[in-house]
């Protein structure tokens, strides 16, 4: 009974240990649809806007929050139109695009309560491509002399993260008949186009992905696809 009592404490402590140590995650939704993703695909002239948000807060929540953004300009400019903090839960916030390769943004609020839990928006940036490539997309902390990411009872939650590195993802371009956007050719992208074509419920689809350069995804991306998979291009 001693034992079964040692293993049942053992267990509680080391998940309450291991709930305290979870450290927050942050997301980029590249489609604003509430998906999360790591990599987008981009043509030269093409624009996106990107939601920031941040998971596992954990309590009593924050207070406030900041980081930076960081590109490549000479792959990527920034949209001052469609860039902007979530003031909706950031009342008192600060923004400022001045710099080459990076963007800030900070924000608070006043009341009690702190935002717990998962799918707290940060904020948005508007990124227009220059030029087709291979490029990473970067949020971080802003410097060790001021405080991000600060629940409302004072504890700082920076140090969670390895080098003030908070989140990263990259922007490719697209390629030829890859509808899904996960970087491969396969049968679900020719699954994808023909629910498409069907205006059955596909998810989204990267028109991009086209192969005939109409920026549509039709018939010619369907055959397109099913010869790629078979191996016969």
């Amino acid at each position: 009974m001693r034992k079964s009592a040692s293993i049942i404490i053992f267990l509680m402590v080391f998940m309450t240990i291991s709930t305290i140590a979870r450290a927050m995650d942050f997301h980029f939704d590249f489609n604003q649809d509430g998906s999360y993703e790591n990599s987008w695909p981009l043509k030269t002239g093409e624009a996106v806007t990107v939601d920031i948000y941040v998971s596992n807060v954990p309590g009593p929540g924050l207070r406030s929050m900041g980081f930076k953004i960081v590109y490549a300009s000479e792959f990527l400019q920034a949209i001052e139109s469609g860039t902007q903090v979530n003031a909706v839960l950031w009342p008192i916030y600060y923004l400022d695009l001045s710099k080459t390769d990076e963007i800030e943004m900070a924000g608070t609020h006043t009341g009690t309560a702190g935002y717990v839990g998962n799918g707290i928006k940060l904020g948005s940036v508007r990124f227009h491509s220059r030029q087709a490539g291979t490029t990473k997309l970067t949020v971080r902390d802003r410097g060790s002399s001021v405080d991000e990411f600060v629940l409302v009872d004072g504890t700082l939650l920076d140090g969670d993260f390895t080098d003030g590195l908070f989140l990263m993802a990259q922007i490719d371009s697209p390629i030829p008949g890859d509808v899904t956007g996960d970087g491969v050719v396969d049968l679900s992208d020719a699954v994808s186009a023909l629910k498409l074509l069907a205006r059955m419920n596909s998810g989204f689809v990267h028109v991009n992905a086209d192969v005939n350069r109409d920026n549509k995804i039709g018939p010619q991306e369907v055959i397109y696809i099913l010869q790629k998979s078979a191996l016969l291009r």
